[in-house]
Protein backbone atom coordinates (compact mmCIF):
# COMPACT_ATOMS: atom_id res chain seq x y z
CA UNK A 1 0.00 0.00 0.00
CA UNK A 2 2.88 2.35 0.77
CA UNK A 3 4.37 1.65 -2.65
CA UNK A 4 1.08 2.34 -4.44
CA UNK A 5 0.75 5.71 -2.73
CA UNK A 6 4.46 6.28 -3.34
CA UNK A 7 4.07 5.67 -7.07
CA UNK A 8 1.42 8.39 -7.28
CA UNK A 9 3.53 10.75 -5.15
CA UNK A 10 6.66 10.08 -7.21
CA UNK A 11 4.72 10.80 -10.41
CA UNK A 12 3.43 14.12 -9.05
CA UNK A 13 6.73 15.41 -7.66
CA UNK A 14 8.67 14.41 -10.79
CA UNK A 15 6.10 16.05 -13.07
CA UNK A 16 6.39 19.28 -11.07
CA UNK A 17 10.19 19.11 -10.85
CA UNK A 18 10.63 18.75 -14.62
CA UNK A 19 7.97 21.36 -15.40
CA UNK A 20 9.27 24.09 -13.09
CA UNK A 21 13.02 23.49 -13.28
CA UNK A 22 15.60 26.18 -14.08
CA UNK A 23 18.30 26.06 -16.73
CA UNK A 24 21.77 27.47 -16.07
CA UNK A 25 23.71 29.43 -18.74
CA UNK A 26 25.85 26.31 -19.27
CA UNK A 27 22.74 24.28 -20.08
CA UNK A 28 22.44 22.29 -16.83
CA UNK A 29 19.01 21.69 -15.29
CA UNK A 30 18.29 22.58 -11.66
CA UNK A 31 15.10 21.34 -10.10
CA UNK A 32 13.41 19.84 -7.09
CA UNK A 33 10.87 20.76 -4.45
CA UNK A 34 12.37 24.19 -3.77
CA UNK A 35 12.21 25.12 -7.44
CA UNK A 36 8.64 24.05 -8.12
CA UNK A 37 7.51 25.71 -4.89
CA UNK A 38 9.14 29.00 -5.91
CA UNK A 39 8.40 28.89 -9.63
CA UNK A 40 5.00 27.23 -9.37
CA UNK A 41 3.43 28.89 -6.34
CA UNK A 42 5.05 32.29 -6.80
CA UNK A 43 6.91 34.82 -4.68
CA UNK A 44 4.50 34.51 -1.72
CA UNK A 45 5.82 30.98 -1.07
CA UNK A 46 9.51 31.73 -1.68
CA UNK A 47 10.17 31.41 2.06
CA UNK A 48 8.98 27.78 1.99
CA UNK A 49 11.28 27.04 -0.94
CA UNK A 50 14.19 28.56 0.97
CA UNK A 51 13.33 26.58 4.10
CA UNK A 52 13.28 23.32 2.15
CA UNK A 53 16.66 24.18 0.57
CA UNK A 54 18.19 24.82 4.00
CA UNK A 55 16.79 21.57 5.42
CA UNK A 56 18.17 19.53 2.52
CA UNK A 57 21.61 21.09 3.02
CA UNK A 58 21.53 20.17 6.71
CA UNK A 59 20.28 16.65 5.98
CA UNK A 60 22.99 16.12 3.36
CA UNK A 61 25.67 16.27 6.05
CA UNK A 62 24.25 13.28 7.89
CA UNK A 63 23.02 10.30 5.82
CA UNK A 64 23.03 8.37 9.09
CA UNK A 65 20.53 5.66 8.13
CA UNK A 66 22.62 4.43 5.20
CA UNK A 67 25.86 4.71 7.18
CA UNK A 68 24.38 2.80 10.10
CA UNK A 69 23.09 0.05 7.81
CA UNK A 70 26.53 -0.35 6.21
CA UNK A 71 28.26 -0.45 9.60
CA UNK A 72 25.73 -2.98 10.91
CA UNK A 73 26.18 -5.26 7.89
CA UNK A 74 30.00 -5.13 7.94
CA UNK A 75 30.15 -5.75 11.68
CA UNK A 76 27.80 -8.73 11.43
CA UNK A 77 29.55 -10.34 8.44
CA UNK A 78 33.22 -9.46 9.01
CA UNK A 79 33.25 -8.22 12.62
CA UNK A 80 34.51 -4.86 11.35
CA UNK A 81 34.54 -2.16 14.08
CA UNK A 82 32.38 0.90 13.53
CA UNK A 83 35.33 3.31 13.52
CA UNK A 84 36.89 1.47 10.56
CA UNK A 85 33.60 1.70 8.67
CA UNK A 86 33.58 5.43 9.41
CA UNK A 87 37.06 5.80 7.89
CA UNK A 88 36.02 3.80 4.82
CA UNK A 89 32.85 5.83 4.25
CA UNK A 90 34.60 9.15 4.82
CA UNK A 91 37.32 8.36 2.30
CA UNK A 92 34.84 6.98 -0.25
CA UNK A 93 32.44 9.92 -0.08
CA UNK A 94 35.36 12.36 -0.20
CA UNK A 95 36.48 10.69 -3.43
CA UNK A 96 32.94 11.09 -4.80
CA UNK A 97 32.87 14.78 -3.92
CA UNK A 98 36.21 15.29 -5.67
CA UNK A 99 35.16 13.39 -8.78
CA UNK A 100 31.52 14.46 -8.78
CA UNK A 101 28.34 12.51 -9.42
CA UNK A 102 29.51 11.36 -12.85
CA UNK A 103 32.35 9.32 -11.34
CA UNK A 104 29.93 7.65 -8.93
CA UNK A 105 27.38 7.07 -11.69
CA UNK A 106 29.91 5.40 -13.97
CA UNK A 107 30.87 2.94 -11.24
CA UNK A 108 27.40 2.40 -9.79
CA UNK A 109 25.78 1.87 -13.21
CA UNK A 110 28.16 -1.03 -13.81
CA UNK A 111 28.13 -2.64 -10.35
CA UNK A 112 24.66 -2.05 -8.87
CA UNK A 113 22.67 -3.89 -11.60
CA UNK A 114 24.93 -6.92 -11.13
CA UNK A 115 24.29 -6.92 -7.38
CA UNK A 116 20.54 -6.64 -7.94
CA UNK A 117 20.67 -9.70 -10.18
CA UNK A 118 22.72 -11.64 -7.62
CA UNK A 119 20.42 -10.64 -4.74
CA UNK A 120 17.21 -11.38 -6.63
CA UNK A 121 18.70 -14.65 -7.87
CA UNK A 122 19.54 -15.77 -4.34
CA UNK A 123 16.05 -14.83 -3.13
CA UNK A 124 14.48 -16.64 -6.09
CA UNK A 125 16.32 -19.84 -5.15
CA UNK A 126 14.88 -19.65 -1.64
CA UNK A 127 11.35 -18.86 -2.85
CA UNK A 128 11.41 -21.75 -5.32
CA UNK A 129 12.68 -24.12 -2.62
CA UNK A 130 9.73 -23.11 -0.38
CA UNK A 131 7.16 -22.49 -3.10
CA UNK A 132 4.54 -24.69 -1.43
CA UNK A 133 4.72 -22.57 1.74
CA UNK A 134 4.25 -19.17 0.05
CA UNK A 135 0.43 -19.12 0.50
CA UNK A 136 0.88 -19.78 4.24
CA UNK A 137 3.48 -17.01 4.45
CA UNK A 138 1.11 -14.55 2.79
CA UNK A 139 -1.67 -15.60 5.16
CA UNK A 140 0.68 -15.03 8.11
CA UNK A 141 1.40 -11.48 6.93
CA UNK A 142 -2.29 -10.58 6.69
CA UNK A 143 -3.33 -12.38 9.87
CA UNK A 144 -0.64 -10.95 12.17
CA UNK A 145 -1.10 -7.44 10.80
CA UNK A 146 -4.66 -7.38 12.12
CA UNK A 147 -4.64 -9.82 15.03
CA UNK A 148 -1.16 -9.30 16.44
CA UNK A 149 1.44 -11.81 17.55
CA UNK A 150 3.86 -12.24 20.43
CA UNK A 151 6.92 -9.98 20.28
CA UNK A 152 10.16 -11.85 19.55
CA UNK A 153 13.48 -10.14 20.19
CA UNK A 154 13.62 -7.00 18.06
CA UNK A 155 10.15 -7.65 16.62
CA UNK A 156 7.86 -4.94 17.98
CA UNK A 157 4.58 -6.82 17.65
CA UNK A 158 2.43 -6.92 14.51
CA UNK A 159 -0.56 -4.83 15.51
CA UNK A 160 -2.17 -2.64 12.86
CA UNK A 161 -0.43 0.50 14.16
CA UNK A 162 2.99 -1.20 14.18
CA UNK A 163 2.46 -2.64 10.72
CA UNK A 164 1.61 0.80 9.34
CA UNK A 165 4.39 2.55 11.28
CA UNK A 166 7.22 0.25 10.22
CA UNK A 167 5.79 -0.55 6.80
CA UNK A 168 5.57 3.10 5.80
CA UNK A 169 9.01 3.87 7.26
CA UNK A 170 10.71 1.00 5.42
CA UNK A 171 8.81 1.80 2.25
CA UNK A 172 9.82 5.46 2.20
CA UNK A 173 13.40 4.52 3.05
CA UNK A 174 13.51 2.26 0.00
CA UNK A 175 12.10 4.70 -2.57
CA UNK A 176 12.17 8.25 -1.02
CA UNK A 177 8.74 8.98 -2.51
CA UNK A 178 7.37 12.28 -1.26
CA UNK A 179 10.62 13.47 0.26
CA UNK A 180 11.49 15.67 -2.72
CA UNK A 181 15.07 14.39 -2.97
CA UNK A 182 14.72 12.09 -5.97
CA UNK A 183 12.85 14.84 -7.82
CA UNK A 184 16.18 16.70 -7.90
CA UNK A 185 17.77 13.87 -9.86
CA UNK A 186 14.74 13.44 -12.12
CA UNK A 187 14.77 17.14 -12.99
CA UNK A 188 18.28 16.75 -14.43
CA UNK A 189 17.00 14.47 -17.21
CA UNK A 190 17.56 15.70 -20.76
CA UNK A 191 13.92 15.07 -21.61
CA UNK A 192 11.28 17.70 -22.28
CA UNK A 193 8.45 15.17 -22.07
CA UNK A 194 7.33 15.76 -18.48
CA UNK A 195 4.66 13.06 -18.49
CA UNK A 196 7.03 10.40 -19.82
CA UNK A 197 9.69 11.30 -17.24
CA UNK A 198 7.12 11.20 -14.43
CA UNK A 199 5.85 7.82 -15.61
CA UNK A 200 9.42 6.46 -15.62
CA UNK A 201 9.90 7.74 -12.08
CA UNK A 202 6.98 5.57 -10.95
CA UNK A 203 9.13 2.51 -11.57
CA UNK A 204 11.21 3.37 -8.48
CA UNK A 205 8.56 2.58 -5.84
CA UNK A 206 7.33 -0.40 -7.84
CA UNK A 207 10.72 -2.11 -8.17
CA UNK A 208 12.21 -1.02 -4.83
CA UNK A 209 9.20 -1.49 -2.58
CA UNK A 210 6.66 -3.79 -4.21
CA UNK A 211 9.21 -6.18 -5.73
CA UNK A 212 12.42 -6.06 -3.66
CA UNK A 213 10.87 -5.41 -0.25
CA UNK A 214 8.14 -8.02 -0.76
CA UNK A 215 10.64 -10.65 -1.90
CA UNK A 216 12.83 -9.89 1.11
CA UNK A 217 9.85 -10.12 3.45
CA UNK A 218 8.82 -13.52 2.12
CA UNK A 219 12.40 -14.79 2.42
CA UNK A 220 12.44 -13.74 6.09
CA UNK A 221 9.19 -15.58 6.74
CA UNK A 222 9.90 -18.74 4.72
CA UNK A 223 13.31 -19.27 6.34
CA UNK A 224 11.96 -18.55 9.82
CA UNK A 225 14.54 -15.80 10.31
CA UNK A 226 11.87 -13.28 11.35
CA UNK A 227 11.55 -15.15 14.66
CA UNK A 228 15.27 -14.95 15.45
CA UNK A 229 15.07 -11.53 17.10
CA UNK A 230 17.48 -9.95 14.63
CA UNK A 231 16.92 -6.68 12.77
CA UNK A 232 18.17 -4.84 9.72
CA UNK A 233 20.75 -6.12 7.26
CA UNK A 234 22.11 -8.87 9.59
CA UNK A 235 18.61 -10.36 9.75
CA UNK A 236 18.37 -10.54 5.95
CA UNK A 237 21.91 -11.94 5.75
CA UNK A 238 21.02 -14.64 8.28
CA UNK A 239 17.90 -15.53 6.27
CA UNK A 240 19.87 -16.03 3.06
CA UNK A 241 22.60 -17.92 4.89
CA UNK A 242 19.98 -20.43 6.01
CA UNK A 243 19.51 -21.70 2.46
CA UNK A 244 22.82 -20.52 0.97
CA UNK A 245 25.39 -21.07 3.74
CA UNK A 246 28.38 -18.75 3.56
CA UNK A 247 27.22 -17.29 0.26
CA UNK A 248 23.89 -15.66 1.01
CA UNK A 249 25.17 -13.43 3.80
CA UNK A 250 28.07 -12.25 1.65
CA UNK A 251 25.69 -11.22 -1.15
CA UNK A 252 23.60 -9.17 1.28
CA UNK A 253 26.62 -7.47 2.84
CA UNK A 254 28.21 -6.50 -0.49
CA UNK A 255 24.86 -5.30 -1.82
CA UNK A 256 24.21 -3.18 1.26
CA UNK A 257 27.66 -1.58 1.05
CA UNK A 258 27.31 -0.74 -2.66
CA UNK A 259 23.72 0.48 -2.44
CA UNK A 260 24.30 2.41 0.76
CA UNK A 261 27.52 3.99 -0.46
CA UNK A 262 25.91 5.15 -3.71
CA UNK A 263 23.01 6.65 -1.72
CA UNK A 264 25.34 8.39 0.76
CA UNK A 265 27.64 9.79 -1.89
CA UNK A 266 25.20 10.79 -4.59
CA UNK A 267 22.48 11.89 -2.18
CA UNK A 268 24.73 14.12 -0.09
CA UNK A 269 26.36 15.68 -3.14
CA UNK A 270 23.09 16.20 -5.00
CA UNK A 271 21.21 17.69 -2.06
CA UNK A 272 24.00 20.06 -1.06
CA UNK A 273 24.48 21.38 -4.59
CA UNK A 274 20.78 21.75 -5.35
CA UNK A 275 20.02 23.30 -1.97
CA UNK A 276 22.81 25.88 -2.25
CA UNK A 277 22.05 26.59 -5.90
CA UNK A 278 18.68 28.11 -4.98
CA UNK A 279 20.50 30.99 -3.34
Amino acid sequence: MTALVGMATKYAETLLAVTYRDVTPSGHYLGGAMYYIRNGLGARWAWLAGAYAIFTCVQAFGPSVQANTIADALHSQFDMPSWLTWVFLTASIFAVRIGGVRRLASVASAIVPIMVVFYMGACAVILIAHIAEIPKAFALVVDTAFTGTAATGGFAGAAVAAAIRYGVARGIFSNEAGMGTTAMAQSAARSDDTVRQAALAMLDPFLDTIVLCSVTGFVLILTGAWQSGGTGAPLVAAALDTSLPGFGGLIVTISVVLFGLSCCGAGALRRTRRGLSLW
